[in-house]
Parts: structure tokens; C-alpha cells; sequence
């Protein structure tokens, strides 16, 4: 198993058991070996492919309060790794833990899936949006019928437009 992988494998467990993402993350940036390093980035980038592969499939974005963490969490994929990673290796440690803790949420329900073999997420439809029809314009129509030299009907031609309004 690659680092990432396992990196992944212990940032999941770690959230699912409850612990506290911070403690987490000092455990693998504080004084971290340089393959311990790589491991806390790959689990990172294994993070954002899991969350992009399931909007993917359908998941809706979890609501945020703050604009820019909801910024962050609509982004495409390729921008949201060039946001994190760049932080996880500087071990910028409260953007860290606000971010990933909003991506671990998200993710949860599918933790330690593979986003090749992710079951479909049936999207969620906004309830349907009530229409009242509160009247209509008067119409005007006119016909116009061409004849041929015999007299039967060459041609016919409708139009249709509101009618002006009444003045006053």
C-alpha cells in the first residue's frame, strides 16, 4: 500500500474515531519524516478526489456559512488541490484543519471509498416551484388567404400579437 493511500486510510480513521483533526494533523506535519510528509499529502489528495468524485456522481454541496469556505467547497477539482497542497506541505495549520474538516464531512458517509467504484448518489431535485397564471394579454389575430387564378385556397397566413393597451 503507497503512502497516500495509508495516509488517507489513518486521516478517515482518525475523523471517524472522533478524534480531533488538529491532533491529526501536528501528528503528521510536526516533526514528520519526509515519507510521513508525502503520506499526510498524498491522504490530502486522495481527500479531494474522493469529495470531486462524489459531486460527480451527484453529491450536493454541503452549505456553508462562511463565503469563502463555500467558495472553496464549489471549486473544480484541479483548484481546490492547488489551494490545499501547496498549505498541507507549508503545514498551514489552521486553514488545514477548517478546510479538511468541511471536506471530511462531506465525505464521511463514503470514508475510504474508492471514487472509481463509488455508488451513484441520486442527486437531490429542488421542490418544484408553484406557477399562477395572473392573466394574459388580449390578443390580436389576422388571417390573410391567397387564392389561386381558379379560386382555390394558394396560401394562408396568421398573426398573432398582443393587443395595444387600452389608454387611460
Amino acid at each position: 500500500m503507497n503512502a497516500a493511500i495509508l495516509g488517507q486510510k489513518a486521516l478517515v480513521e482518525s475523523f471517524n474515531a472522533g478524534q480531533r483533526l488538529d491532533h491529526f494533523i501536528d501528528a503528521l506535519a510536526v516533526g514528520a519524516s519526509a515519507d510521513e510528509q508525502a503520506s499526510f499529502v498524498g491522504a490530502v489528495d486522495a481527500l479531494i478526489g474522493l469529495y470531486a468524485a462524489l459531486r460527480k456522481a451527484g453529491m450536493q454541496v454541503p452549505a456553508q456559512d462562511d463565503p469563502a469556505m463555500a467558495q472553496f467547497m464549489q471549486s473544480t477539482n484541479s483548484t481546490m488541490r492547488a489551494m490545499v497542497l501547496p498549505r498541507a506541505r507549508q503545514y498551514d495549520r489552521a486553514w488545514l484543519k477548517h478546510h479538511l474538516t468541511a471536506l471530511l464531512r462531506a465525505v464521511q458517509p463514503y470514508a475510504g471509498a474508492n471514487p472509481a467504484t463509488l455508488p451513484e448518489v441520486a442527486p437531490v431535485a429542488p421542490p418544484p416551484m408553484p406557477v399562477k397564471v395572473v392573466g394574459m394579454p388580449e390578443r390580436l389575430t389576422s388571417t390573410s388567404v391567397t387564392y389561386d387564378a381558379q379560386g382555390n385556397i394558394k396560401g394562408s397566413l396568421q398573426t398573432e400579437k398582443d393587443a395595444p393597451l387600452p389608454k387611460g
